[in-house]
C-alpha cells in the first residue's frame, strides 16, 4: 500500500509541476499560486533529503541548472519586470530540474510504465474535476479556466496524455489505453488550442511513422491516403470547423486565410516580425529578459524566438543545440514528446513554459537504468527504463 501511495504522490507531483510551472514561492498578486509553489517546493526538498537521485543522474541536471541558469540570468541586468523575469527562470530552469528529478526517481523506484499509467490516472481524475468545474461556470466558454489551467497549458497536457495513451497501447496492446486515447484527444480539442492540435498531429504522425519504420509500404500508403483525403475534402473540413478556432488552421493549410484570421494567425505573424526586429537591434545578448512588448502583449507566442530576442544569439544557439542533441539521444517516444512540445512552443506560451520542452530534453541525457547500487530495490521486475519518458 505504501508503494502505491508513493507512486501516486510522485505521479501527482509531476503533473502539478507541469501545471504550476515553478517551485519558487513567487507569484505576483496570486496568493493561491504562491501557496501551491510552496507545497511543491516542500515535496521536492523532501525527495532530495531522502536521496531520491543517483549521482550519475544528478550530474547532467546540475550542468543544466548551472549553464541554463547562467544564460538566462544574464538577461536580468536589462529586465524591467523583475518578477516576470524570475518567473521565466523558475519555470524554464528550476521547475525543469525538479520535474526531471521526480520523474527519474519515480522510474527508478516503480518502473516507467507504472509511473506512466499512474500519471494518466491522475490526469483522468483532473479531467473529471475540470468537466464538473466547466459545466458549472461555462462549458464551452474558453475564457473560463479549465479548472487548474487556462486553455493553452491544459491543451498541452491533454495532448501529451493522448500521445502517452497511444504509446502505452502500442507497447502493451491493452484495451484500456485504446479507450483512453480518444478521451484525451477530445479533451485537447475541447480547449480549442490550435497550437496543441497542430503539435499533437505532428508528434503522433512522427510516432506512428517511427513505429512502422520496418513497414515502409504501410507508412507510404498511410501517408498517401491522408494527403489524398485532405485534398478531396479540405473545403468540407473548413466548413465543419467554421464556427470554431480550428477553422483558421484548415484555411491556413488550404491557403484561404481571411480577415477573421487576423486575431490568431495575423497577430502571431506580427509578433514574430516584431521579435525578429528586436533581435536584430541587439543580436548578441538580446534586449533583456521579459522586455519584449508589442501592442499590449509581453511575449511573442513563440518560445524559440523569445529566447533569441530576449537573451541573444549565444543563448538562442545553446537552446537550439540542446534540443537537437536531445532528439539524437532520445528514445522513440521521448522524441515524439520533444516534437510535440517543440512545435507547441512555436505557437503559444512564454519562456516559463519551456519546462515542457526542457524536461523532455533533459531526460534524454540521464542514465537509462532502473537500479541503483546505493538504494534498496524491489524484487519485482521493472517494466521499462528512463528513456521512455513521462
Amino acid at each position: 500500500m505504501s508503494e502505491k501511495l508513493s507512486l501516486a504522490a510522485k505521479a501527482g507531483l509531476v503533473y502539478l509541476l507541469l501545471v504550476i510551472g515553478g517551485i519558487l514561492p513567487i507569484a505576483d498578486g496570486d496568493s493561491m499560486k504562491t501557496a501551491a509553489k510552496c507545497t511543491l517546493l516542500t515535496g521536492f526538498v523532501f525527495m532530495l533529503v531522502r536521496g531520491a537521485l543517483r549521482r550519475q543522474a544528478l550530474q547532467p541536471i546540475l550542468l543544466f541548472v548551472v549553464a541554463g541558469g547562467a544564460l538566462m540570468s544574464m538577461g536580468l541586468y536589462r529586465a524591467v519586470d523583475m518578477s516576470f523575469a524570475i518567473e521565466k527562470i523558475d519555470g524554464a530552469i528550476l521547475c525543469t530540474a525538479a520535474l526531471v528529478i521526480v520523474v527519474h526517481a519515480a522510474f527508478e523506484d516503480h518502473g516507467a510504465r507504472r509511473v506512466q499509467a499512474m500519471f494518466l490516472g491522475f490526469a483522468l481524475l483532473v479531467l473529471g474535476l475540470t468537466l464538473a468545474y466547466k459545466a458549472h461556470f461555462g462549458f464551452f466558454d474558453r475564457q473560463t479556466r479549465f479548472f487548474l489551467n487556462g486553455p493553452i497549458v491544459y491543451g498541452w497536457l491533454m495532448g501529451l496524455c493522448a500521445l502517452l495513451a497511444l504509446h502505452l497501447w502500442n507497447t502493451e496492446r491493452a484495451t484500456r489505453w485504446l479507450c483512453l486515447f480518444p478521451v484525451f484527444v477530445a479533451a485537447m480539442a475541447w480547449t480549442e488550442s490550435k497550437g496543441a492540435a497542430i503539435a499533437w498531429a505532428a508528434a503522433s504522425s512522427f510516432y506512428v511513422v517511427a513505429a512502422l519504420r520496418r513497414s515502409l509500404w504501410t507508412t507510404l500508403a498511410t501517408g498517401t491516403l491522408i494527403v489524398i483525403a485532405y485534398a478531396c475534402w479540405q473545403h468540407e473540413l473548413i466548413e465543419l470547423f467554421q464556427d470554431s478556432r480550428y477553422a483558421a488552421v484548415a484555411r491556413l493549410i488550404a491557403g484561404e486565410l481571411t480577415d477573421v484570421d487576423d486575431s490568431s494567425v495575423g497577430i502571431r505573424a506580427a509578433l514574430a516580425q516584431r521579435a525578429f526586429e528586436q533581435f536584430l537591434d541587439q543580436p548578441l545578448f538580446g534586449i533583456g529578459l521579459a522586455r519584449f512588448s508589442f501592442d499590449g502583449l509581453v511575449y511573442p507566442h513563440n518560445q524559440h524566438l523569445e529566447i533569441f530576442t530576449e537573451l541573444g544569439l549565444f543563448a538562442g544557439m545553446a537552446h537550439a543545440l540542446f534540443v537537437l542533441a536531445a532528439l539524437l539521444r532520445a528514445s522513440k517516444f521521448n522524441r515524439a514528446v520533444i516534437v510535440f512540445v517543440a512545435v507547441a512552443s512555436s505557437f503559444s506560451g512564454d519562456a516559463s513554459y519551456l519546462r515542457f520542452l526542457y524536461g523532455a530534453c533533459l531526460l534524454a541525457f540521464l542514465p537509462r537504468g532502473n537500479k541503483s547500487p546505493t538504494r534498496s530495490v524491489s524484487p519485482a521486475p521493472r517494466a521499462s527504463t528512463t528513456k521512455a519518458f513521462t
